[in-house]
C-alpha cells in the first residue's frame, strides 16, 4: 500500500507571485524607456554658433590678413551662423573695445560689415582685430583674430 503525503501548492503560490513581480518590473522598464525614447525623439539638436571675422580689402576681397595703405576704408566683416539671432557687434581693435553696434537680420542678413573710417597715421603698423557678438538670449561669442596692416 502507498500513502501519499498532502501536498501544499507553495512552489506554485511562489511561481505565480515571483512571475507577477518578474512582469511589472518588465512594464515599469518599458514604460521608463518609451518616454525618455519619446523625449529624445522631440528633442532638437543645437548647432555651435560661430562668428567668423574677414578684413575686407581695397578690391572687395575677404582675408584675414590685409594690408591698407593711409586713406584705405577699414572694413571688418562679421559672419555668424544662420539662424542665430544677433542683436549686436563691436569689434576689438589692439585690445581696445570699441562701441557696440545693433545689428538687424532683417536688415543685413547673417553678416554685419563694420565700417572704422580710413586709415590715417595712428593706425600704422599691423593690428589685432576681432569681434565680439552678442545674441538675443545673452550670450556672446567672440570671431577669429584678423590683421590689419596699414602702411604709407
Amino acid at each position: 500500500m502507498t500513502i501519499y503525503k498532502p501536498r501544499i501548492a507553495i512552489g506554485t503560490t511562489a511561481v505565480v507571485i515571483i512571475g507577477i513581480i518578474v512582469i511589472a518590473v518588465a512594464a515599469a522598464v518599458a514604460i521608463g524607456f518609451a518616454s525618455t525614447r519619446s523625449g529624445a525623439s522631440t528633442s532638437t539638436v543645437q548647432t555651435p554658433v560661430t562668428v567668423t571675422a574677414s578684413a575686407i580689402e581695397v578690391n572687395g576681397t575677404a582675408a584675414t590678413n590685409a594690408t591698407y595703405k593711409i586713406g584705405d576704408e577699414l572694413k571688418l566683416s562679421v559672419t555668424v551662423t544662420s539662424g542665430t539671432s544677433p542683436i549686436s557687434v563691436h569689434e576689438v581693435y589692439n585690445g581696445i573695445t570699441y562701441p557696440e553696434h545693433a545689428w538687424n537680420v532683417n536688415a543685413t542678413h547673417y553678416n554685419y560689415v563694420i565700417d572704422s573710417g580710413p586709415a590715417d597715421t595712428t593706425d600704422l603698423g599691423a593690428h589685432t582685430i576681432y569681434a565680439v557678438v552678442t545674441f538675443e538670449d545673452g550670450s556672446t561669442v567672440q570671431s577669429n583674430n584678423v590683421t590689419w596692416t596699414v602702411t604709407q
